[in-house]
């Protein structure tokens, strides 16, 4: 994998939190940091647990499946497949499928910049490289999951702006109760709301992730785009607070 750590992503405190684990931590003691994960997290990665259950729940009544746009570090894609064990582990019908190039950025445009310096927004930025690993982790977890001879879980590889597009036309009954849109860019963003907004129902959520964030304007202005009047959406915010948003599907 060869996305690592990135201190652009991280607030000074948190530099300093993550630098102190470089030096201390033990890598012999793999398990201790497993079990007892909320010890070694920042409240940011807490609240990305949250309002990803609070995203969950409220389309647990609402037919379709979830869709991970942008799965990055494989983090929030694992959190869907949790909650899905926790909560509907027979309900073979919502399945998590996944987003990504896991190449890095295709290409950026200029609605992707602002006056900060956002060093990953170029061709290839954000590459995590991590397709293999997270496909291992993925072919592990079915071992253990209810039906696992049923396929519920899905990594799409490519451009969003193709893929998604071609998913839903190769599997028409596909119906999407839980959009999260995590591409950070203009493109892959205004396209994906093009493509999806047909498969979903009343009271189904479309989340974005950089909602209104000047490091990351491009998925604001691709909202905008999309919605044109933006005086008629109701964009909410989580419990939790934090950049993401979530507008109901009417």
């Amino acid at each position: 994998m060869k996305k690592n750590y990135d201190s652009q992503r991280y607030n000074v405190n948190e530099n300093n939190f993550f630098d102190s684990y470089k030096q201390n931590i033990n890598k012999d003691n793999l398990f201790h940091y497993i079990e007892n994960f909320p010890i070694h997290l920042t409240p940011n990665y807490i609240r990305k647990f949250l309002i990803r259950h609070q995203a969950y729940m409220m389309t647990k009544d609402i037919a379709g499946s979830i869709f991970e746009c942008g799965v990055g570090s494989g983090f929030g894609f694992f959190i869907w497949i949790h909650l899905r064990e926790l909560f509907e582990p027979f309900n073979h019908n919502k399945k998590v499928i996944g987003f990504d190039t896991f190449k890095g950025f295709p290409k950026v445009s200029k609605q992707d910049f602002s006056k900060l310096n956002n060093k990953e927004l170029k061709k290839g930025g954000l590459n995590y490289d991590n397709y293999d690993d997270i496909n291992y982790f993925l072919k592990k977890r079915k071992e253990i999951f209810p039906l696992k001879h049923i396929g519920q879980f899905e990594l799409i590889k490519g451009d969003a702006t193709k893929t998604v597009k071609k998913y839903l036309k190769s599997n028409p009954h596909t119906l999407i109760s839980l959009l999260y849109l995590d591409f950070d860019n203009y493109i892959p963003t205004l396209a994906t709301l093009k493509n999806t907004m047909n498969n979903m129902s009343k009271d189904s959520i479309i989340c974005f992730d950089e909602t209104s964030h000047e490091f990351w304007p491009g998925e604001a202005i691709a909202i905008k785009k999309f919605f044109k009047s933006l005086n008629k959406v109701k964009l909410e915010k989580f419990d939790v607070g934090g950049n993401s948003s979530f507008y109901r599907v009417k």
